[in-house]
């Protein structure tokens, strides 16, 4: 039997939760051309969906293998920096400051692949019910739940500390 595998672009909305959108579609939409790479045709008839992912993965983009989808991780999660303008959060204060913590949050659970131990790396944990991201358990939420090649976990607990001058 020869399952098709689905491209999705996955985008974390304020929450913590995530949504799953067809790859080309959300690509194609005006508000994230500016994450198509140079080059590639983002139409119906244009690249194909493994071309577009390989072009994606090699602008910073991260990815997760399942059975039947390749999830791609937009790098910053599914917004550039800096924060929103409607946000009461401080500006990040150079190109590489995170303004807020979920932009923290975000660019680390969707890079984790760079996060190296030992030989191996991290990848971001996900059940069958929710994602490693803000990761529901009995005593309260795990801002990043990972795991390593071998099953081990990881958790991140992230706190943005303001510093006065």
């Amino acid at each position: 039997m020869n399952i098709r595998r689905q491209f999705r672009v996955v985008t974390v909305n304020d929450d913590g939760s995530e949504t799953r959108w067809p790859m080309k579609a959300w690509l194609r939409e005006k508000e994230h051309q500016e994450f198509v790479p140079e080059g590639v045709d983002v139409s119906t008839t244009g690249d194909s969906s493994p071309q577009i992912a390989r072009r994606l993965l090699a602008d910073g983009w991260s990815s997760q293998e399942k059975e039947d989808q390749f999830l791609l991780f937009p790098p910053y999660g599914n917004r550039p920096l800096p924060v929103d303008e409607d946000s009461d959060d401080i500006e990040p204060d150079d190109e590489y400051g995170f303004g807020m913590e979920r932009e923290l949050r975000d660019f680390l659970a969707h890079n984790l692949n760079l996060v190296k131990i030992g030989e191996g790396s991290l990848r971001l944990y996900s059940d069958q019910t929710q994602s490693g991201i803000e990761y529901k358990t009995e005593v309260g939420r795990i801002d990043i739940l990972a795991v390593d090649d071998v099953g081990a976990f990881y958790v991140f607990e992230l706190t943005r500390i303001m510093h006065q001058l």
